[in-house]
């Protein structure tokens, strides 16, 4: 019934690496008090396997914020187990989880989620579409180079400054005159990410 023993228990579990504990450790994510949430998140971090992966994915809906970027550090320190389960649970997950399983899958460079990536840039939802060319930019895979170049022109701005960031990351030469048109963009954030790429290509 102590808050504080439940949490300990959590963090002892992790710590001994113990995998027979995952369900508890999952159904400890939906204790009532936040400490005892994070340190059964860590736990499932620590422990590992696919088992323990999908709860986190879950978890990345909670309400508080700073939950959400802790989970997503967790989630980022299990590596490239991770890919799976965040391309499947996307479509069911709230906004902030989604952004923050794209920042996910560019952190942990997931090569094989970069075609998913790609098909995300023609997603609905502006802020989904920017972070994924934000993740193809931080994996610096060439071959997404064409599909950044045509959300250069995309209608929402943080979409065209996050593609010109990617652009510089990927090294797209072809993409300099297009770099070079978007330095006469109405938003500030283009125009700097833009003159940033340029800058990277020598």
């Amino acid at each position: 019934s102590r808050w504080w023993r439940r949490a300990e228990a959590a963090e002892n579990l992790g710590l001994a690496g113990a995998t027979r504990a995952t369900a508890p450790l999952a159904a400890a994510l939906s204790d009532e008090v936040p400490e005892v949430r994070l340190r059964a998140a860590k736990a499932l971090g620590l422990v590992g396997g696919r088992a323990a992966v999908l709860p986190l994915v879950n978890a990345l809906t909670e309400p508080n914020r700073w939950s959400t970027i802790r989970i997503a550090d967790i989630l980022t320190g299990m590596g490239g187990e991770v890919v799976k389960e965040l391309m499947d649970a996307f479509p069911k997950l709230n906004a902030h989880a989604k952004l923050a399983a794209l920042d996910i899958l560019g952190r942990i460079h997931a090569l094989e989620a970069v075609p998913w990536l790609l098909s995300r840039l023609d997603d609905p939802e502006s802020n989904v579409r920017a972070r994924a060319a934000h993740a193809l930019g931080a994996i610096g895979v060439v071959d997404a180079a064409p599909v950044l170049r045509k959300a250069l022109t995309d209608a929402a701005w943080p979409v065209r400054a996050m593609a010109a960031k990617a652009l510089g990351r990927v090294h797209d030469l072809e993409a300099i005159p297009a770099l070079c048109g978007a330095l006469r963009d109405s938003e500030w954030w283009v125009r700097a990410n833009a003159a940033e790429a340029l800058k990277l290509a020598g």
